[in-house]
């Protein structure tokens, strides 16, 4: 239990450094070293020092349950705060520009049809979802988890309707930037889900969440200064860029209400075998 509470501290204060770093490196390497019309990064060292920080900045961020106790951390969610909230509101409100967007352009996709229709749905769930939580201080259990999960699929089928893009190749960096993006978000709700059914796994929840945290921000800071840099014109892409900041928000304001309370945890956990051993 010694120096749990620094090394989380120095783990929430590693992951944000290299989340900024890695934003600003992806946002140089889009704006210096990339050619819009083959829709790929060009070979020059901005780019090799951006895959690397990002290599080591995912590393430290899904390291956390190496560094702390499994029994070291609560189990239960943190107390609302009102960023957290405000956040709620964002992702809500962003993920409705998604549904309107996706009413709008799903003509042009490739997606079918059925698939199309079922992802309108789910992104209405996700709407209702975190609108509960931004509206309702303790919203119903089964409402709040089913609408949950129902997000976890809404961030799939968002990821399909880019996946069947026929425009931008398969292994572009912004397509695949935007679905690890959202791949990770998935595995987010995943565990924060389980933490409000009281079935919480917070060393995983909390390295989750950093991992997110970091590939939400990056890609989604970095593509929006793209877009109005003129890199790339794609509205679907730029409302779901918007989105992962939208979610960046939110999982940076939770984030840091889970780490006040939990550096506190273990800080009294600590002072407390100290006291023990003292006597």
């Amino acid at each position: 239990m010694k120096r749990s509470s620094r090394r989380l501290c120095l783990w929430y204060v590693a992951v944000c450094a290299l989340t900024l770093l890695c934003a600003l490196l992806r946002s140089v390497a889009l704006l210096t070293a990339f050619d819009v019309h083959p829709g790929y990064f060009r070979t020059a060292p901005i780019t090799v020092i951006y895959y690397v920080v990002m290599a080591l900045a995912l590393l430290c961020a899904a390291s956390l349950p190496l560094w702390i106790k499994k029994e070291a951390l609560p189990t239960a969610a943190p107390a609302p705060t009102l960023p957290g909230l405000c956040g709620a509101g964002i992702v809500a409100l962003l993920f409705l520009v998604n549904f309107i967007e996706a009413c709008f352009s799903g003509g042009d996709s490739k997606l079918p049809a059925g698939l199309w229709i079922f992802g309108l749905l789910a992104l209405l769930v996700a709407t209702v979802y975190f609108a509960l939580r931004f509206l309702a201080e303790k919203p119903p259990l089964s409402a709040t988890l089913l609408c949950g999960y129902g997000t976890i699929l809404a961030a799939a089928l968002l990821l399909c309707f880019t996946y069947f893009d026929p425009f931008t190749p398969m292994n572009a960096p912004h397509k695949m930037s935007l679905h690890l993006s959202l791949l990770s978000v998935m595995v987010y709700l995943f565990y924060d889900l389980r933490t409000l059914a009281g079935e919480g796994m917070p060393r995983a929840a909390t390295a989750s969440a950093g991992v997110a945290f970091l590939l939400a921000l990056t890609t989604g800071s970095s593509n929006l200064l793209a877009f109005v840099a003129g890199t790339y014109h794609s509205v679907p892409y730029l409302v779901q860029d918007l989105l992962l900041l939208g979610l960046a928000v939110y999982i940076g304001a939770t984030g840091a209400a889970r780490a006040r309370r939990d550096v506190q945890v273990l800080a009294k956990a600590e002072a407390a075998e100290v006291q023990h051993e003292c006597q």
